[in-house]
C-alpha cells in the first residue's frame, strides 16, 4: 500500500511540475523562433541594401525573385514596378514581409544647379537646400505591412518613374520629399577645439547618395508567449 501511495504521489507531483515546465518550454521555443526571424530580417535588409547600392535593378522580376529567396521563410511576395504615383512598389496586402529601398541625397549647391532651370544655392530659390531628400524609392512586398522610418516622398510634381527615381526638381523644390523621422546624420559635435573639422559633419558625405535598406516581417505568433509583433531592421550603405 505504501508503494502504491508513493507512486500515486509521484504522478501527482509530476503533473503539477508540468504546469510549470510546459509553459517554460513553449516560451523558450517562442523566444528562439522570434530571435531567428529577427536575424533573418536583418540578413534580408543587409543583402537587399548591398545589392541596391551596387545598382541592382529591383524593378525587374528576376531581381525581386532573388530577394524572395533570400527572405526564405519570412514570406516576401515579389511584384514588379515602382508603383508610379503611389510612391511604392508591390501589391497592398501581399505576403508577410516588405523591403523598402531608398536613396538619400543631400541638397547642396551642385544638386540645385542640376535643376531645370538651374537654381541658386539658397532656400529662397532651391527650397530644400541644406536638407536630405529622397532621390529614389522602391518597395518590394507587402507595402501595407510597415512604412519607412525615414518617411515617404509624397506630393511630388512628377510621379516616381518606373525605376523608382525622383526628379531633381522635386528633390530641390518639393518640401514633402524631405527625409523625416529617424535621421542618423544629425551633428552631435560639441565644438571641441580638439577636432578642427567635425568628423560627423554632413559636409563629409553630402557629395554622395546614401543607400538605405529597411526590411520588416510578420513576427512569430504563439499567444501568450509571442504576439506576432512585426520585426524590423534598417541598414545604411
Amino acid at each position: 500500500m505504501r508503494r502504491r501511495s508513493r507512486q500515486g504521489a509521484s504522478a501527482i507531483e509530476f503533473s503539477f511540475s508540468l504546469l510549470v515546465l510546459v509553459p517554460l518550454l513553449l516560451g523558450a521555443a517562442g523566444i528562439g523562433i522570434s530571435m531567428l526571424r529577427q536575424l533573418q530580417t536583418v540578413q534580408l535588409a543587409r543583402d537587399a541594401g548591398a545589392m541596391f547600392a551596387r545598382k541592382v535593378d529591383f524593378t525587374l522580376l528576376g531581381s525581386q525573385q532573388i530577394l524572395s529567396r533570400v527572405a526564405g521563410s519570412l514570406g516576401l511576395t515579389v511584384t514588379t514596378g515602382s508603383g508610379g504615383s503611389s510612391n511604392t512598389a508591390g501589391v497592398a496586402g501581399a505576403g508577410n514581409a516588405v523591403v523598402i529601398l531608398s536613396a538619400i541625397q543631400y541638397v547642396n549647391a551642385g544638386v540645385c544647379a542640376q535643376a531645370t532651370p538651374p537654381l541658386l544655392a539658397n532656400t529662397g530659390s532651391c527650397h530644400n537646400f541644406g536638407s536630405w531628400v529622397f532621390a529614389k524609392r522602391l518597395v518590394v512586398g507587402n507595402n501595407t505591412l510597415r512604412t519607412s522610418n525615414l518617411g515617404t516622398p509624397t506630393g511630388l510634381t512628377t510621379a516616381i518613374d518606373s525605376t523608382g527615381t525622383i526628379t531633381i526638381n522635386d528633390q530641390c523644390l518639393t518640401a514633402t520629399d524631405k527625409v523625416t523621422g529617424t535621421n542618423p546624420w544629425t551633428n552631435p559635435w560639441n565644438g571641441s577645439p580638439t577636432y578642427p573639422v567635425d568628423p560627423n559633419s554632413l559636409t563629409v558625405i553630402q557629395v554622395q547618395p546614401i543607400y538605405v535598406s529597411e526590411a520588416a516581417a510578420v513576427g512569430f505568433r504563439m499567444p501568450p508567449f509571442s504576439s506576432g509583433t512585426t520585426v524590423y531592421a534598417q541598414l545604411y550603405f
